[in-house]
């Protein structure tokens, strides 16, 4: 939570450094309109492209609900959403379109829920998702949109759940393996270079091997 505060913090300071004094008064959402038929969502203030912030608060209150920038336009540094009564909700870093740097999702009590990176529209780095009871429930490996590495499940208690791996390429590779809740292996698989190579018999809850009738 402290991290995200951090980073949205920064953000903004960049964006305010980008757009001047008059991005912080900026535009409120509802006197934009959108033009979809371009490659890119425009934004539009009086038929011409705006650049700038754009604001909305949460209807009859004083918090807001969603604050970005836009340049051209597109979105282009920080997004935030917040939850009803101002919570953070989303946050996300844009340049000129294409989201580039840290994404986080919240749930409503606070917790993280998810956190990746992205380097110019894909992912890159760890992807992390949190259970509500900030509990690791998932976490990948990406390098430049392809998921590689070892990549965890967990269950809600922090008991691992399954074990992928993939090579440089994105293929199957190594052992795959899932478990019961309990810690018990439930069922291995290896793989080399996409291809199944063996294949572990499948256990119980106890240990004991499923014979299939």
């Amino acid at each position: 939570m402290i991290k995200s505060k951090i980073v949205f913090l920064c953000n903004l300071l960049v964006c305010i450094g980008l757009f001047g004094c008059s991005s912080s008064e900026g535009v409120a959402l509802g006197d934009l309109t959108i033009d979809e038929n371009a490659s890119q969502v425009i934004h539009l203030l009086n038929d011409d492209p705006y650049s700038g912030r754009v604001f909305q608060y949460e209807k009859g209150t004083e918090f807001l609900s969603t604050e970005f920038y836009l340049l051209d336009g597109v979105f282009n540094g920080s997004y935030v959403e917040f939850f009803p009564g101002g919570l953070l909700k989303h946050s996300a870093f844009f340049d000129k379109g294409i989201l580039n740097g840290l994404e986080e999702h919240y749930f409503e009590n606070g917790q993280l829920k998810e956190s990746v990176n992205y380097v110019q529209g894909n992912f890159n780095g760890k992807r992390m998702v949190y259970w509500s009871n900030g509990i690791l429930k998932e976490q990948n490996s990406f390098s430049n949109g392809i998921l590689g590495g070892e990549n965890l499940f967990y269950y809600s208690d922090g008991k691992l759940r399954k074990r992928l791996k993939f090579d440089t390429r994105g293929k199957r590779d190594g052992k795959w393996e899932d478990f019961h809740p309990n810690g018990q292996l439930k069922l291995r698989v290896e793989y080399k270079n996409g291809t199944q190579l063996s294949t572990s018999d499948t256990f119980d809850f106890y240990g004991n091997i499923i014979v299939n009738q």
